[in-house]
């Protein structure tokens, strides 16, 4: 709930808020000045044990709820290595569920004395205990319930506490040009942090005014920005994604894995929505992928009327049709039941690779990097059978697998929509991206009219069987190939097909090796469409398609002999 500011004499804006809060064996509750923001009424395993719920100081959202059972013994030291990250300015309310003390180690208990409730050392079995603190303003109020004997649960216990949240701007040295509360908070953050020169540089503005797409058929589409520990690369992000035409703040929502404060202090300077998922310790893959099964189920129950959502990561800088690419794709992700995903991304789009910004394809494999989903692909085939944090299976690879896909396939465009800049992180270092994201454009001109009709299952068979049958077949015999000079003409403007040998579907072993020769995407193979991929090189448009396997093999005359790159001991 948002807080209600009322202005005062010396420029400073007070809110007052009312938070209750009951622990109990059953039924546990939060209340913000009347209004629920978290409760259980229920008893089961997966409730029990202490609730944590830290909320933001100034907006009284909800940041982050989590349980910590003390009957698993991995809880013991995660309670302490979460709140050691909790920022003292922060709302933190504790709550006994059901049972908690079994296992409550001192040091948890002494993690939060330190935010100032004393009586959690007082805790036994079948109590109840809660505490209301915000430690920076030396706000705490807490209660506790004994048993009164033997097996007897003790009565709940309830708190209320009534505090005044107090903002200044009277300031004359943070409000230069005029009292503003963006740029109270900008100066706020800037003492904080250093390294955020457009934030600091109080020239430059966060928001800009931006034209509205002429037709919007994502605006009640909520955005996901899934972000880690990476506040600078977050910071970037924003300031392009919220400065674009079809950008809306409400829409959007940043979903940080752990409780970072600089990440999220980022995303408050937007005036984002910030949700905290708390992503167990577990290994790499598992956090990764708990983080988007999170984000994707809070984003469709917190946005119950989209039936849609567009997922995008802090490392991405996105184009200026960055949403109206979604707008105009929107129509056949709905309707076409063959549409897996679309995505902004080209794995095979790099500088001398790509040509048409109004060019787009259908593969059958899923890019991420920028892409939108549909509640139903998630909530019913997804959601189900998301990989638990004991699998080590990738999220994207989980939607990768051919009995997830079901030979459904993903929308993607000649010249990618977004931009990969991140060069630290899980699965990324310098010198990958160098490798694989650094020589990549993407889109920078206008929103212009694309092409979907074409896009459509069977016409883009049409359109396909169009290109190969008025294209030039190249004939091409050697058994190895050190550059694209040596197979493609030195010419502009043509369309050229390419057969390859590929005796199975899964048979990629010249395509790999001419992936290389043209400086193509070689660590996996990504970008086909039932055997054929296309892409440019010197601004010809390349169909390779592989021999027997593909449905297109039929178009090969009968003079030309499929392509076979050897490696260089079978030469």
């Amino acid at each position: 709930m948002k807080q209600t500011l009322r202005d005062v004499q010396d420029g400073s804006k007070i809110a007052t808020i009312d938070i209750e809060a009951q622990s109990d064996r059953k039924h546990i509750y939060v209340s913000i000045n009347g209004i629920k923001i978290y409760e259980i009424n229920e008893v089961n395993d997966r409730t029990r044990g202490l609730h944590v719920i830290i909320m933001n100081q100034k907006t009284c959202d909800l940041l982050v709820s989590k349980v910590f059972d003390f009957h698993d013994g991995d809880s013991k030291n995660d309670l302490s290595q979460f709140l050691n990250s909790v920022n003292h300015s922060r709302i933190a309310i504790f709550l006994i569920k059901d049972k908690a003390s079994t296992g409550f180690s001192k040091a948890g208990r002494s993690a939060i004395e330190s935010f100032g409730c004393k009586l959690v050392h007082n805790i036994t079995i079948r109590d109840n205990w809660v505490c209301i603190t915000r430690p920076g303003v030396g706000l705490v109020t807490e209660s506790i319930m004994k048993r009164p004997h033997g097996s007897t649960w003790a009565s709940p216990a309830k708190v209320r506490s009534s505090s005044k949240i107090e903002i200044s701007l009277g300031d004359a040295d943070l409000c230069e040009g005029g009292i503003s509360e963006e740029r109270y908070k900008r100066k706020t953050f800037c003492k904080k942090y250093r390294g955020y020169e457009n934030a600091c540089n109080f020239s430059v503005q966060l928001f800009k005014e931006t034209p509205k797409l002429l037709t919007n058929n994502v605006a009640h589409v909520p955005v996901v920005i899934i972000a880690s520990n990476r506040p600078r690369y977050l910071f970037r992000m924003l300031y392009k994604l919220l400065n674009i035409p079809g950008a809306d703040q409400k829409m959007m929502t940043v979903f940080i894995d752990r409780f970072h404060n600089e990440a999220i202090e980022v995303a408050e300077l937007f005036g984002l929505r910030v949700v905290v998922n708390g992503i167990d310790w577990c290994h790499s893959n598992c956090r990764v992928q708990q983080q988007y099964g999170k984000s994707l189920s809070k984003v469709f129950d917190d946005f119950p009327f989209a039936d849609a959502a567009i997922l995008v990561e802090e490392d991405l800088e996105v184009s200026d049709d960055f949403f109206d690419y979604f707008s105009q794709t929107y129509p056949l992700l709905m309707n076409d039941s063959s549409i897996y995903c679309i995505s902004t991304w080209n794995d095979q789009g790099f500088q001398h690779a790509v040509h048409d910004p109004l060019l787009l394809y259908r593969i059958g494999f899923m890019p991420g990097l920028g892409w939108m989903l549909t509640r139903s692909l998630y909530k019913d085939e997804l959601e189900p059978n998301w990989p638990s944090n004991r699998s080590y299976l990738a999220w994207d690879l989980y939607m990768r697998q051919n009995n997830i896909m079901k030979g459904r396939e993903c929308i993607i465009p000649d010249i990618s929509r977004t931009y990969h800049f991140g060069a630290v992180g899980m699965n990324i270092n310098k010198d990958k991206q160098k490798k694989l994201f650094e020589l990549r454009p993407f889109n920078k001109g206008p929103p212009q009219k694309l092409d979907i009709e074409k896009l459509k299952k069977n016409n883009y068979e049409k359109v396909l069987e169009k290109l190969i049958s008025d294209a030039e077949v190249l004939n091409y015999t050697r058994t190895s190939c050190k550059s694209a000079d040596e197979i493609i003409p030195n010419t502009k403007g043509k369309v050229y097909v390419l057969f390859i040998k590929m005796e199975k579907s899964d048979y990629f072993n010249t395509w790999l090796r001419l992936a290389k020769c043209f400086s193509l995407w070689t660590d996996d193979i990504r970008g086909f469409h039932y055997g054929l991929i296309r892409f440019w090189i010197k601004e010809n448009h390349i169909i390779l398609i592989g021999w027997p396997e593909s449905r297109y093999a039929h178009y090969k005359p009968k003079d030309i002999i499929p392509v076979e790159i050897k490696e260089k001991k079978e030469q």
